[in-house]
């Protein structure tokens, strides 16, 4: 498990430092935004404060909000694909679609702990982590969520991040 969470983060910031030049886009809106996925080099999705979904089909140069009826802050989405995605947020807050982000629906994660980031392997198996340690693990597309027990976590408030052993 523990090599499964490394590498999960390795490559989110390999990801992320690969970029050469970085140029500002204008999204639109002024609400704070938290985590960004892109399935495809023109397909991508960012969540934020108060719910807030946006999807651009152009490579992040223009973007459209969509509506996931929730007010809770998101905090992380990951696609696996164009068609399936989640986004995670404050009180233990799961949204997925299946239709490309047209409609969003909950899912139950049996925590009240704010989620941080999620990770799909496939459109069916995939972990979230979040707040004080929380680790949850699917294995049927977040039908149900599976608690992880760690032994041991350290936890940076100041930097939203928790590591578990």
């Amino acid at each position: 498990m523990k090599k499964i969470i490394f590498l999960i983060l390795f490559f989110q910031f390999a990801t992320l430092f690969s970029q050469n030049t970085w140029n500002p886009v204008n999204t639109g809106t002024s609400t704070s935004l938290f985590s960004l996925s892109f399935p495809t080099n023109q397909i991508a999705w960012v969540v934020g404060q108060d719910g807030l979904i946006m999807k651009s089909v152009d490579g992040g140069n223009s973007w459209n909000t969509q509506s996931s009826n929730v007010l809770n802050s998101l905090y992380g989405c990951f696609f696996p694909n164009i068609t399936y995605g989640w986004a995670v947020g404050w009180d233990g807050k799961i949204l997925k679609t299946a239709d490309g982000g047209n409609t969003w629906f909950s899912q139950q994660s049996g925590t009240t702990n704010y989620l941080n980031n999620a990770y799909f392997f496939s459109t069916t198996s995939g972990i979230i982590v979040g707040e004080n340690g929380t680790i949850l693990k699917t294995s049927d597309g977040g039908n149900t969520w599976n608690i992880i027990k760690i032994i041991f976590k350290f936890c940076s408030y100041a930097k939203r991040r928790c590591i578990g052993i």
